[in-house]
C-alpha cells in the first residue's frame, strides 16, 4: 500500500470537508487550528484532494474504472483494492461524508455531520451538531449525547442504535416496517402504532426542544442508555 498525505489550510475553522470514498475505511476526527490534514494508505486506489474557498473535497476512487478490471482486481496476487484514510478537521468544520463500501468513523466534533454508507457500517460518537446518519445495508451507531438540534437516522436493512449518556431533549419518532423498535427512556405523550410486522414510537424526550426522527424498513431500532463508552459494547 502506498502512503499519501495532503494538507490544506481553510480560512477560518468553519469551513466544510466534502469526503466521497469508493471503497474502504475512513474515519475522521478533530485537529489543530485551520488545517485539513488527510492521512492515506491505497492500493489500486486513486485519491484527489482539492479546496475552492473554505471547502475541502476529497475523492477516492479504484484505478480501475472498467467493471471486468474491477472485478478482476478482486483476484488478483498482487491483492484487492483497498484504502484506510484518516481526515483532521477543526472541530467546527462541517462534515459531509459518504463511503460505498466499507466504514464510516466520525467523532468528537462539534458541527453538523452527514454521513453515509451504502454497504457497511456507520459509526458515530460525541457530535456537537445536528447529525444525518445512513446506510442501505448495515448498521448505524451513534454513542454519546445528542444535541438539541434535528438528527436523523436511517438504514434500509440492517440497524440503528443509539446508545445515549444523557437523555435527550426531542420530539422522538421511530419507526421499524418489519422489525422491531425500543426506547429505554421514558416517553411523554406516547403514541405507539403497532402493525402486523413493525411498529411505530413516537413520544417526547426531555423538555422536547429538538428532534430524533429515525427509520428501519428491515431490522431493528434501539434508543438506549448506558452509563459510560465503555458500556457501550455490553448493550449491542
Amino acid at each position: 500500500m502506498k502512503h499519501y498525505s495532503f494538507t490544506e489550510e481553510l480560512p477560518s475553522e468553519t469551513g466544510a470537508l466534502h469526503l466521497l470514498l469508493d471503497m474502504g475505511e475512513a474515519t475522521i476526527l478533530p485537529g489543530n487550528g485551520r488545517a485539513v490534514t488527510i492521512e492515506a494508505d491505497l492500493r489500486h486506489m486513486t485519491i484527489d484532494v482539492t479546496r475552492q474557498d473554505a471547502i475541502v473535497s476529497v475523492r477516492v476512487e479504484q484505478e480501475d474504472k472498467d467493471w471486468l478490471q474491477k472485478l478482476g482486481r478482486l483476484f488478483s496476487s498482487e491483492g484487492h483494492p483497498k484504502a484506510v484514510v484518516t481526515v483532521y478537521v477543526p472541530p467546527t468544520c462541517a462534515v459531509f461524508a459518504k463511503t460505498i463500501t466499507g466504514q464510516m468513523r466520525i467523532s468528537d466534533l462539534d458541527a453538523p455531520v452527514t454521513a453515509t454508507v451504502i454497504t457497511g457500517r456507520n459509526e458515530l460518537a460525541n457530535i456537537g451538531g445536528r447529525i444525518d446518519a445512513r446506510t442501505t445495508t448495515g448498521d448505524v451507531r451513534y454513542t454519546g449525547l445528542l444535541s438539541d438540534a434535528h438528527h436523523r437516522f436511517e438504514a434500509v436493512t440492517g440497524s440503528v442504535r443509539l446508545n445515549l449518556m444523557e437523555e435527550p431533549n426531542a420530539q422522538f419518532d421511530g419507526r421499524v416496517v418489519t422489525g422491531d423498535v425500543r426506547c429505554d427512556f421514558p416517553l411523554a405523550q406516547s403514541q405507539v402504532n403497532k402493525a402486523l410486522t413493525g411498529r411505530h414510537l413516537k413520544g417526547i424526550l426531555g423538555s422536547g426542544e429538538g428532534m430524533i426522527k429515525a427509520q428501519v424498513v428491515t431490522g431493528s431500532l434501539r434508543l438506549q442508555k448506558v452509563e459510560s463508552k465503555e458500556a457501550v459494547g455490553e448493550k449491542l
